[in-house]
């Protein structure tokens, strides 16, 4: 299966909170710096939903895009 047609699969159907928790669970928090790159963060209530965990959690978003 492509990127694009799974990221959408798992947007489209609300699915995107198991990966949410997994990226949460593998992210580490002790680190300066992670990078997190992907089809799945074109999506903006993934990328929203992603964002708000990672900063109660702590964490500083910088969110980067195309100009």
């Amino acid at each position: 299966m492509k990127l694009d047609t799974l990221s959408q699969k798992l947007v489209g159907n609300d699915l995107y909170e198991e990966l949410i928790k997994l990226v949460m669970e593998e992210l580490p928090f002790e680190a300066n710096i992670s990078i997190l790159e992907g089809e799945i963060l074109i999506h903006e209530n993934f990328r929203e939903i992603l964002t708000q965990r990672i900063e109660e959690k702590g964490g500083l978003v910088w969110n980067v895009t195309k100009s």
